[in-house]
């Protein structure tokens, strides 16, 4: 039986509106459930980011270089650690060397896990008769991660970026967009992971009364 966890592409949360889909997205570069960093080296960094198309959120960033550079890597990893950390991750920077679905051993982290990640990406905005443009200062990750600051900026103000959440599984933290009307939601997915909590709450419930 083939489940979510083999399935590369499966997303369980529903888009987030407008560029906040976009840091969404980035932000799950890390996905601790299937196990794997998409900016784990070049070639993976080059294969997800040509799955996520600024241009479909009109961002209108400078060309991305074919390959990747190391720099441009080494800016996307502290970029996303700081976002990681910013929606409230607690695996920002890599997976963990050990995991109950994998014994892969990887590399150790760049910071700690509970040192907060430092980033800053500057840019400017210009306003003329067209209306403001962003104009980033440096080439193509930098666009990109100054892009995604902003657009947080802007979903703090708003008050939209509360409802990008972390899915309380701590072997998830999928994140996602909480689309229920009070903005309460909890888990990335009630099927697998809220379904998992409250089964497991069940079964400790039964050893308690069975022991009591």
């Amino acid at each position: 039986m083939v489940t979510q966890r083999e399935i590369p592409d499966w997303d369980p949360s529903s888009p987030a509106p407008g560029g906040l889909e976009f840091v969404r997205q980035f932000a799950n570069t890390l996905d601790c459930y299937r196990y794997r960093d998409d900016l784990a080296d070049i070639g993976h960094a080059d294969a997800r980011m040509r799955r996520i198309d600024p241009d479909a959120y009109d961002l209108f960033l400078p060309p991305r270089p074919h390959p990747m550079q190391l720099d441009d890597l080494i800016k996307l990893r502290s970029a996303r650690a700081a976002l990681r950390a910013t929606l409230g991750c607690m695996t920002r920077w890599t997976l963990p060397a050990t995991s109950s679905y994998s014994s892969k051993t990887l590399p150790p982290p760049e910071l700690s896990e509970t040192e907060p990640p430092e980033f800053s990406s500057p840019c400017s905005l210009e306003l003329s008769d067209n209306g403001v443009q962003f104009v980033p200062d440096g080439g193509w990750a930098n666009a990109l991660t100054s892009w995604l600051s902003l657009e947080l900026l802007v979903g703090t103000r708003t008050g939209e970026v509360a409802r990008l959440k972390v899915c309380a599984n701590p072997e998830c933290q999928w994140v996602f967009w909480d689309a229920s009307r009070p903005g309460t939601g909890r888990w990335c997915s009630m099927r697998l992971c809220g379904g998992q909590a409250k089964a497991r709450r069940y079964r400790e419930k039964r050893g308690d009364s069975t022991h009591g």
